[in-house]
């Protein structure tokens, strides 16, 4: 099943918090399973958790807290609350 605009899966930003995000797609309506498409990620809440993503950084993508579904590598950061200026370890390093 495909993912839809306004998809919204949760992220692991932090080796040990899941958050909640929303996906609008750029080229796309809808993005198949293990195709891949760019997207401007909504984040709920990032006062809660500032300074945690970098450009390059990879992410899990997660149905759940623990069914991940996909990775996400960051490319742009536009909410100076969430962007921290030196590279982070991505998520899925700390996992396995």
């Amino acid at each position: 099943m495909p993912a839809l605009n306004s998809y919204r899966p949760l992220y692991r930003i932090l080796p040990d918090y899941l958050t909640s995000t929303m996906h609008f797609f750029l080229d796309t309506t809808e993005v198949a399973p293990g195709a891949t498409a760019e997207a401007l990620v909504k984040f709920l809440a990032p006062d809660e958790y500032p300074a945690s993503l970098s450009v390059g950084q990879v992410v899990e993508v997660c149905e759940g807290a623990r069914r991940v579904v996909g990775h996400a590598t960051i490319l742009q950061v536009l909410n100076p609350i969430l962007e921290c200026d030196k590279p982070l370890q991505s998520t899925t390093d700390s996992r396995g």
